[in-house]
């Protein structure tokens, strides 16, 4: 009995480590494309075709899905998390068009940092000092990372930085949320209702900002969706296991594999400042682990 909870959180940090890789390598295809496809246009496709995937596992296990209040959460969290995720993908999807896949990962990494803050808020779940100070030194990584210019012309931090910043902390909240509704709905339910219902958020600002795909993008664009709920998957998995803070932390994986498939595909080898920030991040990480969440 005495091993159950430390085998449950192994089995945590596992799944969740798989989603990560997942939406590492999810990334890969609006890397490729660049630019010239809006973030909100391809995040629309990434929702609305993993909303087409996850679709008939919903309708085929909707019998077995057992109606009862304590069961089912609301679906006000489930219009939550599709707002937040959003915004979690449309920021990271304008920033690693913009910044190396590496250093845009990082920085987002710091979503751990942003989820164990809410929560502590909203979760009930304690840090310690010692867990503060994780904080600081992830935080302080994270902004080595971004590279700010100190001068007194020009930007202070690029779009693209910025841009993960923001995607960072969407995902914090949306970890959080996560939390509560993953220990509460079943899997294929949360995940029909979130894209479905960010699909429909993204439509207007879509169409508003669309151009003309060829078959070959539209091909690669409509991938990103079962990618990514296979990762949405991993992480529910996860994210029922452990408190939310610890299991945001395995996230900061993401680091690695991030850098791994920026130089296997384009090229992108990390410098020295992303490596040092990168080393401080991982450094956070797992000083969270050891001195994390303990519930309120």
């Amino acid at each position: 009995m005495s091993g159950e909870p430390d085998k449950n959180r192994l089995d945590a940090y596992f799944w969740v480590m798989l989603g990560t890789f997942m939406f590492a390598v999810m990334f890969i295809i609006p890397k490729h494309l660049g630019d010239s496809i809006s973030p909100i246009q391809v995040t629309f496709f990434r929702y609305l075709s993993g909303f087409l995937t996850i679709c008939p596992v919903y309708l085929y296990r909707r019998r077995n899905i057992r109606k009862q209040a304590h069961a089912i959460t609301g679906y006000g969290f489930h219009l939550a998390r599709a707002f937040f995720g959003a915004m979690t993908t449309v920021s990271i999807t304008y920033a690693v068009t913009h910044i190396p896949l590496a250093n845009a990962n990082a920085i987002n990494m710091t979503s751990g940092m942003f989820a164990a803050l809410f929560a502590v808020l909203f979760l009930g779940e304690r840090l310690g000092w010692r867990g503060a100070a994780a904080i600081l030194v992830s935080f302080t990584g994270a902004v080595i990372v971004a590279q700010p210019k100190f001068d007194a012309g020009g930007q202070w931090l690029s779009t693209g930085a910025v841009a993960a910043l923001i995607s960072a902390m969407a995902w914090g909240i949306d970890s959080v949320i996560l939390k509560y509704a993953a220990s509460r709905d079943d899997p294929s339910r949360l995940l029909v209702i979130v894209n479905g219902a960010a699909s429909l958020i993204l439509l207007g600002p879509a169409l508003y900002f669309w151009r003309d795909v060829t078959a070959t993008e539209t091909g690669l664009l409509m991938l990103m969706g079962p990618i990514a709920i296979i990762g949405q998957y991993f992480n529910i998995l996860g994210f029922r296991r452990g408190d939310a803070i610890n299991v945001s932390v395995v996230r900061y994986t993401g680091i690695f594999f991030a850098t791994l498939i920026g130089i296997a595909f384009f090229n992108e080898w990390p410098t020295v400042t992303t490596i040092t920030g990168s080393l401080l991040i991982f450094a956070g990480a797992f000083a969270m682990l050891r001195f994390g969440a303990r519930r309120g």
